[in-house]
């Protein structure tokens, strides 16, 4: 990436965080590239967006091939009777 894409990168970066109102923990989660990231978090506080940013950062940047990408989210489910 040559300078110019950096700045129209990190453009991008801060766009996203005003838009979707991001917390640093959510930024550094979408441009880590250096490994794997799990997302650990509780209901509503926007996993599945930071999920979909992050493939999108790392399409974006070059960091890897769509070929190459896996992403897996899920849910655990419980009633209110399973709970402890």
């Amino acid at each position: 990436m040559n300078a110019t894409e950096a700045r129209q990168m990190d453009t991008t970066i801060e766009q996203i965080k005003s838009r979707y109102n991001l917390n640093g923990d959510q930024i550094e989660a979408i441009t880590t590239t250096n490994s794997p990231v799990q997302i650990i978090a509780g209901s509503g506080a926007g996993k599945t967006l930071v999920l979909i940013l992050r493939a999108l950062y790392l399409l974006m940047t070059g960091s890897v091939r769509p070929k190459g990408m896996q992403t897996v989210r899920f849910s655990v489910l419980r009633r209110a009777r399973d709970s402890p």
